[in-house]
C-alpha cells in the first residue's frame, strides 16, 4: 500500500527549518500535534541521525525507527526499512515507511 499526502506552509521559504524543527522535536510536542502520537525521540547510528515514533493509526500500533537519508532546511528524507505495525496491539507486521 502506498499513501502520500502533501500540505502547503503559508510561510517565507526563509522562515522554515525542517531539519532544525525535526530534530529538536520534543516527546512532549510530538504527543501535542495527534491524538495517537504515543512516543518520539531522536538518536545517532553510525553517524547518521534517526528518529523514533510511536503512533497508533486506525487502532493498529506502529514503532517506526527513521534514518536520515538526506537533511536541510526546506527537504528533509527520512527512511525506515524496519519499522513494525501491530495488529491488535499482538500481531507484529513488518512496514517500510519513508517520510519526505
Amino acid at each position: 500500500m502506498k499513501y502520500t499526502a502533501q500540505a502547503v506552509i503559508q510561510a517565507p521559504v526563509e522562515a522554515i527549518d525542517l531539519e532544525t524543527w525535526l530534530f529538536t522535536l520534543s516527546d512532549a510536542e510530538y504527543q501535542a500535534a495527534a491524538r495517537g502520537h504515543r512516543a518520539a525521540g531522536t538518536f545517532v547510528q553510525d553517524g547518521r541521525r534517526g528518529t523514533v515514533n510511536v503512533e497508533t493509526v486506525g487502532g493498529t500500533l506502529l514503532i517506526q525507527h527513521y534514518l536520515e537519508q538526506q537533511a536541510g532546511p526546506t527537504h528533509v528524507d527520512m527512511l525506515s526499512e524496519r519499522s513494525r505495525g501491530y495488529l491488535f496491539h499482538l500481531v507484529p507486521v513488518p512496514v517500510w515507511v519513508r517520510w519526505t
